[in-house]
């Protein structure tokens, strides 16, 4: 890539994907209503192989509080009550045929700190995500240099340049993180 203005493009790209991970993430941590997000992406074994729960069901809501999960093939209704089960989200479905039936709990005080902890550390990651991302992006610009595409200044003002986008991408995790501890404690 000899192009400083696509190299931005693509490093921004990738960092908003770390963004849209992160806020995906949250959709699991401490559910305020129900909302079928909640469900989709969790990894089911199923056919000799790991799927997301959206692939094998319908995930409906039914009121705020209630999810139903109408499996395709019955023969997966224990496998999903498994791994809804044994997920992080401590949920307790009943199964009534071939669809199980999520009545969200109350989330306590510590429940409430175990979610904000643990958003924490999926925001973390996210940041280490996007700084791994300007870290290849400062990689190339100093190959760039190094092979006379750019010059010294040149290279002085994109590195900057990709330290602000980090910068600006980091803030936003920092609220998406607020804004998550805040709807946990208020709710």
């Amino acid at each position: 890539m000899s192009n400083p203005r696509d190299l931005y493009r693509e490093v921004s790209v990738k960092m908003e994907k770390s963004i849209a991970t992160l806020m995906q993430e949250f959709q699991t941590l401490g559910f305020e209503r129900a909302s079928s997000g909640l469900l989709e992406n969790l990894s089911v074994d199923v056919y000799g192989q790991k799927m997301p729960l959206k692939n094998i069901a319908n995930i409906s809501v039914i009121g705020s509080k209630d999810l139903s999960v109408n499996v395709w093939d019955r023969n997966n209704v224990s496998l999903i009550d498994k791994a809804i089960r044994t997920s992080k989200l401590d949920l307790n479905p009943r199964i009534e045929g071939n669809k199980l039936l999520i009545t969200l709990p109350t989330l306590t005080t510590d429940r409430k700190k175990e979610f904000i902890k643990m958003a924490k550390a999926k925001t973390e990651n996210a940041k280490v995500a996007i700084r791994g991302h300007r870290r290849a992006a400062n990689d190339t610009l100093k190959k760039l240099n190094k092979d006379g595409e750019l010059n010294d200044d040149e290279l002085k003002k994109e590195l900057k340049t990709f330290q602000n986008l980090t910068d600006e991408k980091i803030a936003k995790l920092e609220d998406l993180l607020k804004n998550k501890e805040k709807s946990l404690l208020d709710f």
